[in-house]
């Protein structure tokens, strides 16, 4: 399991970031609805490290993406349904305005049994 420089510039030149690389293999995280398909191609398997199925994650060996066109593809995938994840801050505003609801309930609540 020796970090590969080799693939790691060729991760920042697709990304333009720093790879984190355990061992030989690369983690996808292409998401639930594209999981099924994923497993199905060559050289991909269910990312399982802890002895069970993460779904919407997966392996790819390193026959993979032996070629430049292979690891871009595993690439896009990534980033495809990273794109489609809310930004930090819509997930903040969105927490917000549960935490805001929730308290409002509870208000509300209290009212009810003070009046009784």
């Amino acid at each position: 399991m020796a970090f590969d420089e080799g693939l790691a510039q060729r991760l920042r030149e697709l990304t333009e970031a720093e790879p984190r690389i355990v061992g030989e293999e690369l983690m996808v995280r292409v998401g639930p609805d594209a999981y099924a398909g994923c497993l199905s191609l060559p050289h991909a398997r269910e990312m399982d490290f802890t002895g069970r199925a993460m779904k919407g994650m997966i392996y790819v060996s390193t026959e993979g993406f032996e070629e430049d066109v292979d690891l871009e593809a595993w690439v896009e995938r990534g980033i495809v349904f990273a794109d489609s994840l809310p930004t930090q801050a819509a997930v903040r505003k969105a927490a917000k305005k549960v935490a805001k609801r929730g308290a409002k309930k509870s208000a509300k609540k209290s009212r009810a049994k003070t009046k009784q």
